[in-house]
Formats: structure tokens, sequence, C-alpha cells
């Protein structure tokens, strides 16, 4: 969908599989969040997606992540749970 997804995905599993929690966006991820999670049959390259406008999204990832308790999907208005 967008040119730069491949690069985004290389960063993103380098960073997880130092350890690291992953958190994306953007309008690939906004449009295939299943991709990024790896629920579409690929491999997995982050651990939560934001859905919508960073704005209203990162400061519930923000809390989240201060608990603990990051969500697979943060959607602008309200978080969505979006599986194991």
């Amino acid at each position: 969908m967008t040119r730069m997804i491949a690069r985004a995905y290389r960063a993103a599993d380098a960073l997880r599989a130092a350890g690291v929690k992953v958190v994306m966006g953007g309008p690939h991820v906004t449009e295939l969040p299943d991709e990024a999670l790896g629920r579409s049959g690929g491999e997995r390259h982050c651990d939560a997606v934001a859905l919508g406008e960073a704005e209203e999204t990162w400061p519930k990832i923000v809390a989240d992540a201060a608990r603990w308790q990051t969500e697979r999907c943060v959607r602008a208005g309200g978080r969505v749970r979006a599986g194991p």
C-alpha cells in the first residue's frame, strides 16, 4: 500500500528482536492492522497498532505503557481490543 512499509517493518522487526515493544501507526497500518500484527498469515511486526489520528491515540498508548498494559489496537475515539 505504501512504498516505505517494508523498511518500517524491517526496523520494527529489529527493535522487537532486541526486546523493545513496538507500536506502529500511519496510513498503511491503519488500513491493514492485521498485516502489522501478523494476523493475516505473515510475520508479526509490532506489539500494537495506533489507528487514526495520533493526537488522540498517542496519549492513550503512553498511559497504557506506563501501566504496562498495551492494547493491540488503539483507535482515535477509544480502544478496540484486537485479540491475542
